[in-house]
């Protein structure tokens, strides 16, 4: 395991992007349709689903890439570092 995240840090970072964004998109969207402002989500009518599924998207979407860039490059980082002391510990 230790070799595949730091071998393969675009792999992790869209693993961790996929949990993120789907654990912040589901909580938001969940919180917003209980909270249900002026009635957007449910009315005499039912639950308006275009709009949750909206809302969902427009959660997972910019979470996702947001979460894989930084995932990504505070990978690379921290192998750069753990590399460089590595061979300072070994001099």
């Amino acid at each position: 395991m230790k070799n595949f995240i730091r071998n393969y840090f675009t792999e992790f970072g869209l693993a961790l992007g996929v949990v993120v964004s789907v654990t912040v998109a589901a909580f938001v969207t969940v919180w917003e349709v209980i909270e249900n402002p002026g009635g957007i989500f449910r009315n005499a009518e039912g639950t308006n689903w275009q709009f949750v599924f909206d809302t969902a998207w427009s959660w997972l979407e910019p979470t996702f890439m947001a979460t894989v860039v930084a995932a990504s490059v505070v990978h690379l980082v921290w192998v750069v570092i753990v590399r460089i002391s590595g061979a300072s510990a070994r001099d």
